[in-house]
Parts: structure tokens; sequence; C-alpha cells
């Protein structure tokens, strides 16, 4: 009788966001932001701790605001007056905002993640490896200025050397 009475019913049943939901809690597992690595010192500690809070809260938002939308979808499904849903729509729906989710998930923790790399090349950087760009752009300079240089110097030594001759006879 409780099958006939469920059948009967003009409700539809509530849609079930479980699946999608544990997508997003398995997306932020799999791109969860690591702690900061110990071997910063100084500014680069203090900006890489700021980053690590900035992407974890980010990350938390995010799965946050999309197992909320999916409960509205959810609810906006089971709420229609006719009873009538188009699954396909809702289930396309419901996929896009996890994977949505997922790709701003992993989007943060890539961001994070080179904000790290940036910070640890920064704090392993010698003063050797700052001079090559200081060279290269000094060979820069030299490669302006010869052009400008090179007339002068054209003439100036046609006349010492015509000076020089004078002297000599």
């Amino acid at each position: 009788m409780l099958s006939t009475a469920v059948a009967g019913s003009a409700q539809v049943a509530p849609l079930s966001t479980d699946s999608y939901a544990q997508q997003i809690t398995a997306c932020s597992a799999q791109f969860a932001v690591a702690n900061p690595p110990a071997g910063l010192t100084g500014d680069a500690a203090k900006e890489a701790a700021a980053a690590f809070l900035e992407a974890s809260n980010a990350q938390t938002e995010v799965a946050g605001e999309a197992k909320f939308k999916l409960g509205e979808v959810a609810a906006e499904a089971t709420d229609e007056e006719d009873g009538t849903s188009n699954t396909a729509e809702i289930t396309a729906e419901l996929t896009a905002i996890a994977n949505a989710a997922c790709a701003e998930l992993q989007a943060i923790k890539t961001e994070y993640d080179a904000t790290i790399a940036q910070l640890r090349a920064e704090a392993t950087a010698t003063p050797e490896q700052d001079k090559p760009e200081v060279k290269s752009q000094e060979k820069d300079k030299p490669e302006v200025e010869k052009p400008e240089v090179e007339k002068p110097e054209v003439q100036k030594p046609e006349q010492e050397k015509s000076d020089s001759s004078h002297g000599n006879d």
C-alpha cells in the first residue's frame, strides 16, 4: 500500500544532490592547498602564510557556494507546481555547478602553488643569479649608444692622424 500511496502522489520526489556534493568534497580534498613551507623566513614566510590563508578561505567559500547552489537547484526542481521537471536539464545544471567548482578549486591551488614557488625562488636567489640580468641590460645600453659614438670617433681619429703625420714630417 505504501508504494501505491507514493505512486499516486502528485509530489515529485526530492532530487538528490549527494553525488554532486561528494564530487565537490573530493575536489576540495584533491586540490587542497598545502601548509606554507617551513624553509621560508622573514617577509617570505609572512607572504606564504597570508597566501595560504587566502587560498584556504577561497576554497572553502567556493565549495560552500557550490553546495548551496546544488541545494537551490534541487529545491527549485521539487517546488515546481505541475510536478513535472526536466531531469536532463537539472542534471546538466548540477553537473555544471560541480564541474565549475572543481575548476575554481584547481585554479586556486595552481595560483597558490605558483606564489609559493615564486617566494621560494626569491628566497634562494643568490647575487650571482641576479648578475646576468644586469649584464644583459648593460649590453643593451652600449648597443644603443654605439651609433651615436661612432660618428664622432670616425672624425676624431682622422684629425688626430693628420695632426700626428704633420708633426712627424
